[in-house]
């Protein structure tokens, strides 16, 4: 067992484990808290921040200053109140800089979000997180906040879940790619909780979303898409939630061939085919 007293000031204060490595230790150079990491030989010549460190903690701290300063210039007027509807905006939905943290450190240093990274453009989402859509926003803050490797309490993921869920509702007469992805990941979060039949509804609203905006067809022979001139990644994103989507739904018919419309009701499942 280590010697508690021999952790960094600042795992200390914070009542987290440290391993006592120099110059900074792992949680800190995680955290890029490289400027807070002390150890109570503070004045030991072995505790001073190598060059090259704080060369990168200038570097990963001016980084993330920049992209914070970048994903919010951009005033939230037009994105709060679209189509000019001058209502007041729900508290709940409004993000927060604590929010755009949780998701860059989410996307930046936790394998658990490769699966995310593939699947959406993870650096034009940070760069416009404060004008990305509630619905997907809260959803991706709900599955980062579950997986933090700083252990959350619960109820904040369920917070999000719950906000999320109040936004989709909102955003459900309103087909559109960013939508049908928070149904998505909304699925896979609740099913990453243990509880695939509180997410099915959402999964089956995904599929019902992605039909309807015809992510079934390849967005290169889509001519209607052509106006739009959409870029390769939002192709891409195109794509991948289709077969995203579908790859589930196949599962599930493998697993219960007997019925294999079960888990789908009615002509969504058979469409998907």
């Amino acid at each position: 067992m280590t010697n508690r007293l021999r952790d960094c000031l600042r795992c200390r204060r914070q009542r987290v484990p440290c391993d006592q490595q120099k110059p900074a230790c792992q949680l800190c150079v995680a955290l890029h808290v490289f400027d807070e990491c002390h150890y109570p030989e503070d004045n030991s010549v072995s505790n001073q921040l190598s060059p090259h460190l704080v060369d990168y903690a200038l570097t990963s701290r001016t980084d993330v200053l920049t992209q914070v300063m970048a994903a919010s210039e951009t005033p939230l007027l037009d994105d709060m109140l679209p189509n000019n509807d001058w209502s007041i905006q729900d508290p709940e939905l409004i993000p927060t800089t604590n929010d755009w943290i949780l998701v860059y450190s989410f996307f930046t240093a936790n394998e658990r979000s490769g699966q995310i990274r593939m699947s959406i453009d993870v650096r034009n989402f940070i760069n416009n997180f404060y004008h990305e859509p509630p619905a997907l926003r809260l959803t991706l803050c709900a599955i980062a906040a579950h997986y933090s490797k700083s252990p959350l309490p619960e109820s904040v993921s369920l917070s999000y879940y719950q906000r999320a869920r109040k936004a989709l509702f909102r955003a459900a007469d309103h087909p559109s790619v960013k939508t049908a992805q928070a149904f998505y990941w909304i699925f896979c979060f609740a099913y990453w909780k243990g509880q695939p039949e509180i997410g099915r509804p959402f999964f089956k609203a995904a599929l019902g979303m992605i039909l309807g905006l015809k992510l079934n067809i390849d967005p290169d022979d889509s001519s209607w898409l052509l106006p739009l001139n959409l870029t390769a990644s939002e192709k891409e994103e195109r794509r991948r939630l289709f077969w995203g989507c579908y790859y589930i739904l196949k599962e599930y018919v493998w697993r219960n061939a007997s019925n294999p419309y079960f888990y789908l009701k009615g002509e969504t499942s058979r469409s998907c085919y």
